[in-house]
């Protein structure tokens, strides 16, 4: 993710950024291997949901915890992948489409602050 946030400094395609970040983990690494997997669903057109879905079936099993930073940080990255460099829009993939625990996660947050998310 630190990469991700670097990376926006200096590029606009947001596809641009997560691969770059990626590149930036050794190959062997299971948060690459995440990443990998993120990035090659979404270059053959799978939509985010099934992407997010798939994610999620393998690896919250090898990494259970709910602050993984394998599954959370693909999570993140299929977010910038299909934000569009929009911040809002990449937002609301973490509140609609993934899963229930991030809508847990945002429920404390002012509800006036979500209402340009549902939009």
């Amino acid at each position: 993710m630190a990469g991700m946030v670097s990376l926006g400094f200096v590029e606009t395609n947001p596809q641009t950024i997560v691969k770059k970040a990626a590149r930036l983990i050794h190959p062997d690494s299971p948060y690459r291997q995440c990443l990998n997997q993120v990035i090659a669903m979404a270059e053959v057109g799978r939509r985010p949901e099934q992407i997010a879905a798939e994610i999620e079936d393998r690896w919250r099993i090898e990494y259970p915890a709910s602050n993984s930073a394998v599954a959370n940080g693909a999570l993140v990255a299929l977010a910038v992948w299909f934000g569009q460099g929009n911040f809002l829009r990449t937002s609301i993939w973490f509140i609609d489409p993934l899963t229930s625990r991030t809508r847990t996660a945002m429920r404390p947050m002012p509800q006036q602050s979500l209402l340009p998310l549902a939009e």
